[in-house]
């Protein structure tokens, strides 16, 4: 294996790690609805639990399964370009296992970004407690 190769591999574990960022910080954006958007990519790990606020709760265990094998692609892409892994020389099967699991992240926000609307609020409902008037909707 050239040089070459490995510095592609390395550009693209890089790639899946911005990748997981930017998914990230547009769920923060979208769930929380911040006054300042965060300033720190070091958050990015904590705020993949957002997430779960673009999905229907019956989706929960699915997206948890995807933000957990996210949260594991992220540290090990960490390791992998400060040089703390064994990893470095990542398998392209390795990879395209992490570039399924990060598709399947995006999709989550896209099916979001792209899902119905009812007078321009998403169709998300969100769970009202016992004895509230039903039928909130989530704003986007």
């Amino acid at each position: 294996m050239d040089v070459a190769d490995l510095s592609l591999r390395r550009i693209k574990v890089l790639e899946l790690r911005l990748r997981i960022e930017r998914v990230s910080f547009d769920a923060y954006k979208l769930v929380s609805k911040p006054d300042r958007p965060p300033t720190a990519s070091s958050e990015a790990d904590a705020q993949l639990a957002f997430v779960l606020g673009l999905v229907g709760q019956d989706r929960y265990g699915e997206v948890l399964g995807v933000i957990r094998l996210s949260r594991h692609i992220y540290k090990k892409s960490s390791d992998i370009l400060h040089g703390r892994s064994g990893l470095l020389n990542a398998s392209s099967v390795v990879l395209e296992e992490w570039e399924l699991v990060v598709s399947r992240l995006e999709g989550f926000l896209d099916q979001y970004l792209e899902g119905p609307e009812v007078d321009g609020e998403s169709a998300i409902a969100i769970p009202v407690p016992a004895g509230e008037a039903s039928g909130q909707i989530a704003s986007r």
